[in-house]
């Protein structure tokens, strides 16, 4: 028995509204036996039950979706035999459209320009419109906006109705209400003036309130008194407890909705105003300009008030900025006492009459006086201030400026508030002192005065040689100083050395001629002009000179001849004698020299003060002996030139020694025998052509002296 493949068609994709899960068929091919066929929900959205699973026209419960969603479901078709076979239909769910047009509002018209409707936002799939109920002249400026702006309100009741789809499940819609409340109208009525003396009413006249409005009277903050209402809610109350002065009143009028309005109303009560001049002044003149002054009168009350500045003594030069002015500013002021009378008068009451008294000061002036500077010693030092004041009201104080002053010791002031008066204990330093001037009203003004004293130059030296011989090199160290508190450094020196030499050197030397003991004084002075003096007594010890002479005989000689030295000198106590190639302290020494040369002899002398001299002579030691030496030989066995040694005119065989060398120091012939010569051979070899070192010892046959030559000898062959 042979079974056909199994067909399986899950039908078409389908599109539904959430809530007509109630209605949905699948529409999958039916299926003839022995098939049978069954659904299955594929993973993915919310889940549902099968009304029959097995139907190809099954329906669905349980779907609930709050956005947009896809749901797959596979139809399974089996015959028993062969393979299942399979197929997918979708099915797209779109929610139920929901809809919230806000809450109710109340509003005052002068929200009107600004109002936004408030709709619940919606989503992406979905479409929402605004619509008004039976309100011709209301529009919607964007519809399909859920915060549109609305234009054309006036006061009265609104309904607006937000209808939300999605284009497959059924339109939701809401309505919400707007209430629009005109603004209150206020008028507190007209300002008005009235003259009384004494506490007096007043009836006040707004204009009436509508509807529902309410208002309130209030007093203005700045009433002369808390006036009292009949009635405050009423729109006539009568006012009490008025008095002299303006009177501000508010009306102000709500709805309960829209913010208050007020307006205000200002009642004038007219009267006299006390003439008040303000308070007595004393100020001080202005150096710089015109002195000038402000009044500080009362204000007046009264509405017909008037009040005019005067001066109790007419003075033309004095100038008012506005003589009506209770704050007038008057100028060209001097050093005076002036009365100045303030009159207050409204052409109907008494005039009123006040006095001020402003008092002008003469600025203080503070001259302590012209500095100065002295050198030290100075203790007292008389101060004197400058009085250029024409008033004598001026009262003076010295003060010691220790911030100022650079001195450990504070002077003492004699007199401390006059005009002139000494100090004591000036020491060395800067003194700064402070005149303060002051007459109780002006600000105190100071000058400061400074008294510099200068310390004299501290002199003191050293000389580091104090006991020398005629002609050796004192060294005088200047160590003075100048300290005090200006920085004073030392700009000059005078020396004097005891034997009429002086010197302008800071550390000078110097070499005295004679032998004697002498005194050394030094003056320094500072760049401040002070200088002081120190001289030291027989600080300096001169001592005499040894002569230095000597005779050689003979001045030239032989290697091993006796030189002869005869001691010529004056005054000396020890000698050295440098002889050229050794030393002898022997005041005439005899001395032999054994090598050939000019010799330069110097005979050092001290006497018993240590002082020195010192004089010379040449001695020539000249050898007799002559050696001849060949440069280069040719040993190559023609019978000429085939050996090397030297040739000598004199010389002892006893004291001879002869050596060749190569260039790298190897011994290669020796020989004791003064007729013995080199072949050019070693060990039996000939040696290479090259050039080769000899050294030649000897001593002369008749003689004492002994000598070395050395030099190179080059091999020819």
């Amino acid at each position: 028995i042979v079974y056909p493949e199994a067909i399986a068609n899950a039908g078409t994709d389908a599109v539904i509204c959430v809530t007509d899960d109630t209605n949905f068929r699948f529409g999958a091919d039916s299926v003839s036996l022995p098939s049978t066929g069954i659904w299955h929900q594929l993973p993915g959205g919310p889940r549902v039950t099968f009304t029959d699973a097995t139907s190809d026209t099954s329906g669905i419960r349980g779907l609930a979706v709050t956005e947009l969603d896809t749901l797959y479901f596979e139809w399974n078709v089996t015959n028993g035999i062969c393979d299942t076979v399979k197929d997918t239909v979708r099915l797209i769910v779109y929610p139920e459209a929901s809809s919230r047009a806000g809450n109710d509002r109340t509003l005052c018209m002068t929200d009107s320009s600004t109002y936004r409707l408030g709709a619940r936002s919606i989503l992406d799939n979905e479409t929402g419109t605004w619509s008004v109920i039976a309100s011709p002249g209301v529009g919607i400026v964007s519809p399909n906006d859920s915060n549109s702006a609305v234009t054309g309100l006036t006061p009265g009741t609104y309904q607006f109705v937000w209808a939300v789809t999605n284009g497959i499940c059924l339109s939701v819609a809401d309505t919400m209400e707007v209430i629009m409340v005109p603004e209150p109208i206020v008028e507190a009525g007209d300002n008005d003036t009235l003259c009384a003396i004494g506490p007096t009413t007043y009836t006040l006249l707004a204009l009436p309130i509508l509807g529902t409005d309410t208002g309130e009277w209030t007093n203005g903050i700045a009433n002369p008194t808390a006036a009292d209402f009949s009635d405050s809610s009423l729109f006539n109350p009568t006012v009490t407890n008025l008095r002299f002065g303006t009177y501000e009143f508010i009306w102000t009028v709500t709805n309960g909705v829209c913010d208050p309005v007020s307006d205000t109303v200002y009642i004038q009560i007219d009267s006299i105003s006390d003439a008040v001049a303000g308070p007595d002044a004393s100020i001080c003149e202005n150096l710089g300009g015109t002195t000038t002054h402000t009044f500080q009168a009362q204000a007046l009350t009264g509405t017909r008030d008037t009040g005019t500045w005067s001066l109790l003594v007419p003075d033309n030069s004095i100038m008012f900025s506005d003589s009506n002015d209770p704050l007038a500013t008057v100028s060209n002021l001097v050093p005076n006492d002036y009365t100045f009378i303030w009159t207050v008068s409204n052409g109907q009451c008494v005039s009123e009459y006040d006095t001020v008294v402003i008092s002008v000061y003469e600025q203080s002036q503070a001259d302590a006086g012209k500095d100065t500077a002295f050198c030290e010693p100075m203790d007292t030092y008389e101060l004197r201030a400058g009085d250029n004041h024409s008033k004598n009201y001026h009262n003076y104080t010295w003060t010691y400026n220790v911030a100022l002053s650079r001195s450990s010791v504070i002077p003492a002031i004699a007199f401390d508030t006059a005009v002139r008066t000494s100090v004591t204990g000036l020491t060395v330093g800067r003194h700064v002192f402070t005149l303060t001037v002051d007459n109780g009203v002006c600000n105190a003004v100071t000058d400061n005065v400074t008294i510099e004293v200068y310390a004299k130059p501290i002199v003191s030296f050293n000389v580091n040689d104090q006991v020398v011989c005629i002609g050796e090199t004192s060294n005088f160290v200047n160590t003075s100083t100048a300290i005090d508190s200006s920085n004073s450094f030392i700009i000059g020196y005078d020396w004097s050395f005891g034997d009429g030499s002086t010197s302008n050197s800071a550390n000078p030397t110097y070499q005295y001629a004679d032998e004697g003991v002498y005194d050394v004084s030094l003056i320094a002075q500072s760049d401040k002009g002070c200088y002081d003096t120190l001289t030291e007594t027989a600080v300096i010890s001169v001592n005499p000179l040894p002569v230095a002479a000597f005779d050689i005989t003979p001045l030239k000689s032989k290697p091993g001849e006796q030189t002869i030295i005869t001691d010529l000198s004056i005054g000396a106590s020890t000698y050295l004698y440098d002889l050229g190639n050794g030393f002898s302290t022997d005041p005439a020494p005899i001395y032999n020299y054994f090598d050939t040369g000019t010799y330069t002899v110097i005979q050092y002398v001290m006497n018993e003060f240590g002082c020195r001299d010192s004089t010379s002579m040449t001695v020539m030691v000249q050898d007799g002996q002559n050696i001849y030496v060949p440069n280069a030989f040719t040993p190559n066995g023609d019978g000429d030139n085939d050996f090397f040694r030297p040739v000598f005119l004199s010389v002892d065989s006893e004291k001879y020694s002869f050596m060749i060398f190569n260039r790298w120091g190897e011994l290669l012939f020796q020989t004791n025998d003064v007729l013995d010569a080199w072949d050019g051979r070693h060990n039996g070899e000939e040696v290479p052509i090259d050039a080769y070192v000899y050294r030649i010892s000897y001593k002369e046959k008749n003689g004492f002296g002994r000598y070395t030559k050395e030099g190179h000898v080059n091999v020819i062959r």
